[in-house]
């Protein structure tokens, strides 16, 4: 009886091969895949931020700005950065606060914000360490008056939209908040 024994590594060591390059495709695909979902995990997280500024940015308004009197139903964008542009409180809810930009509302620019239309990178200087995402949008404040609670405080409603480095990535936040 005659053995075949000759080439029985060479077929062992082809087969290792093929399973080594199959699983070393797999990782590779896996660290792509683990790379987009820390990226945008990342944008909606500052997404997210920059709502959270517009909220807080609303409290101040309401607890620091005289509002007016006669409250308006709000229909334009009042740009803060504009000199002399005045803050608004309105009586009409918003139509549908869940698709920012809305055609009415404030747009503000908090301390430290980078914005450029359609998001992209900043380019890095001297006095940072890394670089770093513009936002694509400057954040949006929408406050509504809710009248006068239960207990006779003031209630408000305050809506706000953030934008990440992408026009594509918005978060949008409610508070309501009373202001004696």
């Amino acid at each position: 009886m005659k053995r075949y024994t000759h080439g029985f590594a060479l077929i062992t060591s082809m087969v290792l091969i093929v399973v080594l390059a199959i699983v070393s495709a797999m990782m590779f695909r896996t660290s792509g895949a683990s790379g987009k979902i820390a990226g945008n995990t990342l944008e909606h997280q500052r997404a997210f931020e920059s709502a959270e500024s517009g909220l807080r940015f609303g409290e101040w308004l309401l607890r620091r700005v005289p509002m007016p009197t006669q409250i308006p139903v709000c229909n334009t964008v009042i740009d803060l950065a504009i000199a002399g542009a005045t803050a608004v409180m309105c009586t009409n809810a918003l139509v549908n606060p869940a698709e920012p930009p809305w055609a009415a509302g404030m747009r503000f620019t908090p301390d430290g914000m980078t914005i450029q239309q359609g998001g992209g990178l900043v380019a890095q200087s001297s006095n940072r360490t890394g670089r770093d995402v513009f936002y694509a949008e400057r954040p949006m404040v929408y406050i509504q008056s809710l009248g006068p609670g239960p207990d006779g405080i003031n209630l408000y409603q305050i809506t706000s939209a953030g934008f990440g480095g992408h026009a594509s990535t918005v978060s949008v936040l409610v508070s309501v908040v009373s202001v004696r």
